[in-house]
């Protein structure tokens, strides 16, 4: 749909012709700078743009028609004959269609009725995340950062509007519970010390717009589906947010699925033949798995270059935490 890829790339910021990449999350110096301009220039690409997830599912769901979309109707239950697929839900209702598609999340209960139940992998870290109406007064030159620390970090992107989006990764057990708006003031005493591209940025969140979660995934599996039934997204491939690529799967995995499906129509139109469903189904699971496993594995890959960083001698050291203040680099950094 020519349209809905409009509104997406008029409704995006674009990011690519900015600077972008790692600094120390102290001092503000810059570690590593990625360029996504001339990568995108040279095989005819649009340049890197960033979009607020809640626009992006706003402009879809109306290019779907909201009418057709259906809120609290969580599928617990179904049963696949060998022709069509009949789902119960939450409520009790029960629908039945040529093919069920499992796009329900990490702990996706169409998972768990395909295979069994199995646990997600806690990543060990929490993240806290908000938006900020804050307008850095590097703006016209920043796209995104990642801050580095030892067993923290921090991401800071320009969403556009006059907003920042910002994620912050702390190393600690699952499960914690921050005290009654208490987010604000924990992440200010996590990351005090650090830079003031950090500190501004939480200062200028209200602390109703901070959220929490504990950072799971699981671990890349060949069995995506059965019969008329499949899996797609956090179902099926959860990953670790540091490439910012989870969503972006999902929505691969989404155009794989409808191009094996439109295969299957056009043959069937050509044949006379029924549309074979399961073929078509197993086609998009092939097709996806080698390059959904390497982004998998990049992502954790991701996760522990950055929470490993150390910039100064002493840090992580114990009795010797004292050497940080004469900010030695550290001889693993250099």
């Amino acid at each position: 749909d020519l349209d809905v890829a409009e509104d997406i790339m008029n409704a995006g910021c674009i990011t690519g012709q900015r600077i972008n990449g790692l600094v120390d999350g102290i001092s503000g110096n810059w570690y590593c700078k990625f360029d996504t301009f001339t990568p995108a220039v040279e095989r005819g690409l649009p340049v890197t743009r960033v979009i607020s997830r809640m626009t992006l599912q706003q402009i879809l769901a109306r290019a779907v028609g909201e009418d057709t979309i259906m809120n609290e109707s969580n599928v617990v239950d179904f049963e696949d004959d060998g022709e069509k697929v009949s789902v119960v839900l939450e409520n009790g209702q029960r629908f039945t269609g040529d093919l069920l598609v499992g796009a329900d999340g990490i702990r996706s209960k169409v998972r768990t009725n395909l295979f069994g139940p199995s646990e997600v992998t806690y990543s060990g870290y929490t993240c806290y995340t908000g938006i900020a109406d804050f307008v850095p007064a590097d703006i016209d030159t920043v796209g995104y950062r990642v801050f580095l620390g030892h067993k923290q970090y921090f991401v800071s992107s320009d969403v556009g509007g006059g907003k920042m989006r910002w994620y912050a990764f702390y190393n600690e057990p699952a499960g914690g519970v921050d005290a009654p708006n208490g987010k604000k003031e924990r992440l200010l005493k996590i990351f005090g010390g650090w830079c003031d591209n950090v500190i501004d940025l939480l200062v200028a969140t209200d602390e109703d717009a901070i959220l929490r979660r504990d950072i799971y995934d699981r671990p890349p599996t060949f069995s995506w589906g059965r019969g008329h039934v499949t899996l797609l997204g956090d179902s099926v491939h959860a990953m670790q947010p540091n490439l910012g690529q989870g969503g972006c799967m999902a929505i691969e995995d989404s155009y794989q699925l409808a191009l094996e499906l439109d295969k299957a129509c056009s043959r069937s139109a050509e044949s006379g033949s029924p549309v074979d469903i399961i073929s078509s189904l197993r086609s998009y699971e092939s097709a996806r798995k080698l390059r959904v496993g390497v982004i998998h594995g990049l992502a954790r890959m991701a996760a522990i270059m950055a929470s490993t960083y150390k910039a100064y001698l002493g840090v992580g050291l114990g009795p010797l935490s004292f050497l940080t203040q004469y900010r030695i680099p550290h001889p693993g950094r250099v």
